[in-house]
């Protein structure tokens, strides 16, 4: 892959620029780092990859949108994403759902994705339990919706998503 040009779009150069960074360390050992350093390091990196999980939705909801694979004759946005990265057309789909979903109607948990304060497992299942909340209640007073993603959110920086599924069944 060439190097980006200075015109390039930022997320383009990002992505270069952490490649680049990455690579750099490929042989670096981890087991050189004091305890405290791998301590601090994996909180650090998981909050890293919850916030570039948040930056390839964002893509992907704007990809869907301009129907990337059109060109290429795929049958969906998610098809096309399943064949040029070799993942499963249900973890696309799934993708493609939740990068969708949240960008007009969960944007507390879009937020805290892209700040780090949750990873998409959990951001799913906030998703998921206010749209069954919803679903299953048509006549919510005006509101419910955001409280109760808001709420979640909260708890979603307690909990694992195991237990935030079950609490989230208790709406």
């Amino acid at each position: 892959m060439d190097p980006p040009t200075d015109t390039a779009h930022a997320v383009v150069r990002f992505t270069a620029a952490a490649h680049a960074g990455l690579d750099r360390l490929a042989d670096t050992p981890a087991w050189s780092m004091s305890p405290d350093e791998q301590r601090d390091a994996l909180v650090s990196l998981t909050r890293l990859e919850a916030r570039v999980a948040e930056l390839r939705l964002r893509v992907l909801a704007a990809a869907q949108v301009n129907q990337v694979g059109a060109e290429t004759g795929a049958t969906s946005t998610a098809a096309w994403v399943a064949h040029a990265t070799k993942a499963t057309r249900a973890e696309c789909a799934r993708a493609v759902g939740l990068a969708t979903a949240w960008d007009t109607r969960f944007p507390t948990t879009r937020q805290a994705l892209a700040d780090g304060r949750i990873d998409t497992e959990r951001a799913m299942v906030v998703v998921q339990a206010v749209d069954r909340l919803t679903d299953d209640h048509d006549n919510l007073p005006p509101g419910t919706r955001a409280r109760a993603e808001e709420h979640l959110v909260q708890l979603a920086q307690c909990y694992d998503a195991v237990t935030l599924r079950r609490l989230g069944h208790r709406l």
